[in-house]
């Protein structure tokens, strides 16, 4: 037996959920209960239920489009929506959409550009910053909060902590966000760019 709240929760592609409510679930003796659309395949067949799935399908791409518009005006706002704030930036206590400088962080930031501006390549920055005991991304989120990365933190041995790889230098390197701009992940579709007004820029001379 297959139990759902109604018909969108099992699928919001008419086809695929009209394939097993009309063929993969009778042809395997399944049991299908829709509660709230009063759905059970032991009554027999029901003739809105093929309906009802077109008009999820419609809801389900109409609502998408909604939250892409949205966040596409947010980031054409320059309003950042990540879940985490990048490293060397935080989140503003009073605006979410806002990053700010986050001055310990982002003196590594600096850090990093300077090697880089010395002539360094990403794994003798990766060394350098082994060397000096630097924290990792991930290590300064957990200092900040301990909830985070626990189970890679807690208890362990302290080279840990500053295992940073030529990966993570490269991608502070190629990253835009240090020069005030961003493009989005989720949401506002791949590639969309977000303007530098709400984010400050991390200067990288000293």
């Amino acid at each position: 037996m297959v139990v759902t709240k109604d018909l969108s929760r099992l699928g919001c592609d008419y086809l695929k959920t009209g394939y097993y409510t009309e063929c993969y679930f009778p042809e395997n003796n399944v049991r299908y209960i829709a509660v709230n659309d009063g759905i059970d395949t032991i009554n027999g067949e029901n003739d809105i239920a093929p309906f009802k799935n077109i008009l999820n399908q419609m809801y389900a791409k109409d609502l998408s489009k909604k939250i892409k518009s949205a966040f596409r005006v947010r980031f054409a706002n320059g309003e950042y929506h990540g879940t985490f704030a990048p490293f060397g930036y935080a989140k503003d206590p009073g605006n979410k959409g806002k990053l700010i400088i986050d001055p310990e962080s982002a003196q590594t930031v600096r850090l990093i550009y300077d090697l880089a501006k010395q002539g360094y390549g990403a794994m003798k920055i990766r060394a350098a910053l082994r060397d000096m005991k630097v924290l990792t991304p991930s290590a300064y989120l957990h200092k900040v909060n301990p909830k985070y990365y626990a189970k890679l933190y807690d208890n362990a041995e302290e080279h840990v902590f500053y295992s940073w790889n030529a990966g993570q230098v490269e991608r502070i390197l190629d990253n835009e966000i240090y020069i005030g701009n961003f493009r989005s992940k989720t949401g506002a579709g791949k590639g969309s760019r977000g303007r530098n007004g709400n984010v400050q820029r991390i200067r990288m001379s000293r």
